[in-house]
């Protein structure tokens, strides 16, 4: 994905590559990680989101704002950091975050299939329904109840009033993780099991 990646044809601004759509500790923090090798605002960017217990967003990325996640969400972050962001994959599976700089951040991630999950989603379902909201509204309610994968939203409106759709093409769910912030070591230890309701 990191070689091939190309952008899906359209007029509206696009970005293609994988993501962590948000993973809950224990602790009350929330991470999630976008790493988009094309993106049509410009470079290939990576970007790491942190919530904190008391619901404050903190962006790492390794572009502007105005060229990466905050340009959509940033009316509900508190602060931008511009840092290098690593992803290293030691196996097919399993993969580590090391985000340099003032604020330092590492994140291990192990990475399981199921039934389920390894259905392809896109050979599924027809090429026109991923433009339809209405369907996937429906994909992302079967998704969470299949998966166990919590709330899905593939298609809204973010913080800052743009709309905008995702179109998953394969499925993994988190095992296991762990992370250290601003070296505090198991600050988020971790996940919490996944929530349905």
């Amino acid at each position: 994905m990191e070689e091939d990646a190309s952008l899906p044809t359209g007029s509206s601004e696009r970005f293609a590559g994988y993501a962590v759509i948000g993973l809950p500790f224990y602790s009350g923090h929330l991470l999630a990680l976008r790493r988009f090798p094309a993106s049509s605002l410009g470079a290939g960017y990576s970007s790491i989101w942190l919530r904190d217990p008391s619901g404050k967003w903190t962006f790492y990325s390794t572009v502007a704002p105005e060229q990466s996640c905050s340009r959509y969400f940033g009316g509900e972050v508190e602060e931008n950091v511009h840092a290098q962001v690593h992803i290293d994959w030691s196996g097919p599976d399993e993969f580590r975050v090391l985000v340099e700089g003032l604020r330092p951040l590492i994140w291990e991630v192990k990475l399981t299939t199921t039934i389920a999950s390894c259905l392809s989603v896109a050979r599924l379902v027809p090429d026109s329904w991923w433009q339809k909201r209405f369907m996937l509204r429906v994909m992302a309610l079967a998704g969470r109840f299949l998966l166990g994968a919590g709330k899905m939203n593939l298609a809204g409106r973010t913080p800052n009033g743009q709309e905008f759709i995702a179109n998953l093409q394969l499925v993994w769910l988190v095992k296991s993780s762990r992370t250290v912030v601003n070296g505090a070591k198991s600050v988020l230890s971790v996940p919490c099991p996944r929530r349905r309701g």
